[in-house]
């Protein structure tokens, strides 16, 4: 059974205005409860879809939509520039949870300033219970929660393309010296493509771990492999410390380094230096007992400790993880055909897979023929992160879908993992299993509910032109 609702309905005797002094405990209780939740929420995106989900059950009749929708604007743009922000994590998540508590705390005065009910108890945390966020209960019906429902012709959802909260890329930094400003022009350069990965949709949920190039604690870390590691590095190479000396540096901004690197004629020397500075973090090879082996070091070591998280998943760094990561310099990695190619796998994935009402139905196999266009403008580690990424925001694609799609790729698994290692790296985690079953099972569930909404509404209207006719029916 879906959680209670606030609204009981025309037939019901509105119940009189409480006193101010249960409105007061009732507005109190749900934001104790509202602060169990966030305390046990450990990620942005968790704080974040929290957030959505108490708003739209504190704002769901339809005189609150304009509130509603006004409010939920301002959560998305402040948890867009949290995620695109830096700083200590721990500090950035308290500070989202009081951005909810203080979202919330408006609202409820908001209620209580037009004499409305309090809620009961349960309402708030048995809304707030629910374990997935991409499934909804059995009894919802509000447009917040039924974003893998197949939305009625009449509804605002069918026109709406597939919900995704982007990522920005890095704000342009000036500095006072050239150390400082490489650091930040390494920082702009790369994190205009791990922003664009990082992007996501708060309506899905996944058994299976986030991918490293997914997740916006990833790109912190590495920034700040950047600011501690790479950038020294690069630092002890003699063209780039000249570098250093020949330009006035204080009044450039990050973004506008690379430019002038390319018309300056500098880009030679500082490619070189980035690509020495991620040589020196690769395993050593060595001969043992006639043999050649990679060994670790101190430093390579010191890499995978500071790239290391539980809020993701990432494969033990060798030398295929420093080639991808040392190739985010590279122009081929240009934003603007990223999000072109993007734009293409999100309308396909609706026109196969989740139609809205203005869209022609796309043939099947038409999203995997996109993902694969992918792999021959981009690289291949590129084209399979798309597929991750592709999985992470469209709600009815399963993991079933991905292991499919390796198929195309090698007639053999020895094949397909030449080929594509990240995503047969990814598929083959522990979690896989179980993520292949709940998938499925839920996409199976939500359109056997799709298809009883339609019946529904079928029904409804013919009964309602019954009604109009006067009881005339006209079918045979």
């Amino acid at each position: 059974m879906g959680p209670t609702r606030f609204f009981h309905g025309p037939l019901m005797t509105t119940p009189p205005s409480p006193p101010e002094s249960e409105k007061l405990q009732a507005a109190h209780r749900i934001l104790s409860a509202a602060q169990s939740f966030l305390d046990a929420s450990h990620s942005l995106r968790d704080i974040h879809v929290l957030t959505e989900r108490m708003v739209a059950e504190l704002l769901q009749r339809d005189s609150d939509r304009p509130l509603r929708d006004k409010t939920l604007a301002h959560v998305a743009a402040y948890f867009r520039h949290q995620l695109a922000a830096s700083g200590p994590t721990a500090r950035r998540l308290e500070e989202a949870r009081h951005f909810t508590q203080e979202v919330l705390a408006l609202i409820l005065r908001v209620r209580r300033s037009r004499g409305e009910a309090p809620p009961a108890p349960t309402e708030i945390d048995g809304y707030l219970a629910e374990e997935q966020v991409a499934v909804d209960t059995d009894d919802c019906d509000t447009e917040a929660d039924s974003a893998l429902m197949e939305a009625s012709a009449d509804s605002p959802a069918a026109d709406a393309p597939t919900r995704i909260i982007l990522v920005p890329p890095p704000h342009p930094e000036k500095h006072e010296d050239f150390p400082s400003l490489l650091a930040a022009a390494l920082r702009y350069r790369v994190g205009v493509i791990t922003s664009y990965f990082q992007r996501w949709n708060p309506r899905v949920s996944r058994v299976m771990p986030l991918p490293f190039l997914l997740a916006v604690p990833f790109g912190e870390r590495l920034n700040r492999l950047m600011d501690e590691v790479i950038a020294p590095a690069m630092l002890d190479s003699r063209p780039v410390r000249v570098l250093a000396t020949r330009h006035v540096w204080n009044q450039m901004e990050s973004k506008d380094f690379w430019t002038f690197a390319e018309q300056q004629g500098h880009m030679d020397c500082l490619r070189l230096a980035w690509q020495d500075a991620w040589n020196r973090l690769r395993p050593h090879l060595m001969t043992r007992a006639g043999h050649q082996v990679l060994k670790s070091h101190p430093a390579l070591a010191d890499l995978r400790a500071r790239l290391a998280s539980e809020d993701y998943a990432l494969p033990r760094i060798g030398n295929r993880e420093i080639d991808l990561l040392s190739s985010f310099l590279d122009p081929a990695y240009a934003r603007t055909p990223l999000e072109q190619a993007w734009t293409k796998l999100r309308q396909t994935y609706e026109q196969e897979l989740d139609r809205r009402v203005y869209q022609d139905q796309a043939r099947a196999g038409a999203l995997r023929d996109s993902l694969l266009a992918c792999f021959q403008p981009f690289t291949n580690p590129t084209a399979e992160f798309l597929a991750m990424l592709c999985y992470w925001n469209f709600p009815h694609l399963t993991l079933s879908f991905l292991t499919a799609f390796t198929h195309n790729h090698g007639t053999n698994r020895e094949q397909r993992l030449r080929r594509i290692p990240y995503l047969m790296w990814y598929l083959d985690r522990p979690e896989a299993e179980q993520a292949l079953v709940e998938d499925d099972a839920l996409v199976e569930k939500v359109s056997r509910r799709a298809a009883l909404r339609k019946q529904q509404a079928r029904e409804e209207e013919e009964r309602a032109r019954d009604a109009t006719l006067g009881g005339v029916s006209w079918k045979a």
